[in-house]
C-alpha cells in the first residue's frame, strides 16, 4: 500500500523531489526487509538509486539525497560509486571537511587504496577538535 501510495504521489508531479525521495525511501525500506526474493531486492535498490540520482541532478544541495544513496551504496559494497558520490557532496558543500575525510578513509579501506587512506588520516591533523577515536585510528596507520 505504502509504496502505491508512494507511485501515485510521484506520478502526479514527476518532478516532485519529495516525492522521488519517499518513494527511494520505501524501496530502501523493502530491499532491506528480507522479505523479499534476492532479485526484487536488486531491482528494488536500483529504483532506489534512480529516484536519489534523479533528486540529486535535480535539486543538487538538497543533502538527504546524497546520505540516502552513499548509505545504500555502503549497503551494497559499491565503493567506487560511493567514492564518486562523495566527490559530488564534496563539491556541493554538503558536508564538512572532516566528515568527507571519514567518508573517504572508510572508502578507500574497502578499495585497499592505503596510501590515499593515510593521505586522509594526515589531512585530518588539521582539523581541531577531532573525535578521539579518529586520533587513535589515525596513529594505528601511522599518523601521529
Amino acid at each position: 500500500e505504502e509504496l502505491e501510495a508512494a507511485k501515485i504521489q510521484m506520478q502526479e508531479n514527476v518532478y516532485m523531489i519529495d516525492a522521488r525521495i519517499l518513494l527511494a525511501k520505501i524501496y530502501i525500506n523493502y530491499a532491506r526487509s528480507h522479505l523479499l526474493d534476492e532479485a526484487t531486492e536488486k531491482s528494488y535498490n536500483k529504483e532506489a538509486v534512480y529516484h536519489l540520482m534523479y533528486a540529486i541532478d535535480t535539486d543538487p544541495k538538497l543533502s538527504e539525497s546524497y546520505w540516502l544513496l552513499l548509505d545504500l551504496y555502503r549497503q551494497e559494497e559499491r565503493w567506487i560509486n560511493a567514492l564518486d558520490l562523495v566527490k559530488q557532496i564534496e563539491k556541493n558543500g554538503i558536508a564538512t571537511t572532516d566528515q568527507i575525510i571519514k567518508f573517504r578513509v572508510e572508502l578507500y579501506y574497502h578499495t585497499h587504496r592505503y596510501d590515499l587512506l593515510i593521505n586522509e588520516f594526515k589531512k585530518m591533523k588539521d582539523i581541531p577538535n577531532v573525535e578521539n577515536e579518529w586520533k587513535k585510528l589515525s596513529f594505528w596507520w601511522g599518523v601521529t
